[in-house]
């Protein structure tokens, strides 16, 4: 809805490119496994060096390819992400407490970048109205603002 009535994106790009990127663009999934397994790594007591770092991103990215964009899905992620670089599986109920706020926030995450992919496609291909909806609205707030800094 938003795409179409405030960013006016033609409806050809957003009904495509939202869809796949609502299941393909789980970056906030990732973001949120990485910060959480290194989170939880200093927690224990067990510091990750960088191979083990890096090792937690790579698999946090390809695991959230194939994620479901459904509540609660982050903790089966976790287990798999913690058992790459040998964590305890124990570490799951210290986060499920605050797993609903992490989630929201890595789903807010998702939707802004598939409307940023959705938004930079369309003006690709010339099919977005940049005279109307928040882009105009952006545009006259931001020459009124040039305007009364004269």
């Amino acid at each position: 809805q938003n795409a179409e009535e405030d960013l006016r994106i033609d409806e050809r790009v957003y009904s495509f490119a939202l869809p796949v990127g609502a299941t393909a663009n789980m970056d906030g999934a990732a973001i949120r496994q990485a910060i959480t397994v290194v989170f939880a790594a200093n927690v224990v007591g067990q510091p990750l060096v960088l191979s083990e770092q890096v090792l937690v991103l790579l698999v946090a990215v390809l695991i959230s390819i194939g994620t479901a964009g459904v509540p609660g899905a982050g903790l089966v992620m976790l287990t798999v992400v913690l058992t790459q670089v040998g964590l305890p599986l124990e570490v799951v109920g210290f986060v499920a407490g605050v797993d609903p706020i992490l989630g929201r926030i890595a789903t807010m995450n998702n939707v802004t970048g598939d409307l940023a992919v959705s938004s930079v496609v369309a003006k690709w291909n010339d099919a977005v109205d940049f005279d109307d909806g928040v882009w105009a609205r952006s545009a006259d707030g931001l020459r009124d603002i040039v305007s009364s800094a004269d």
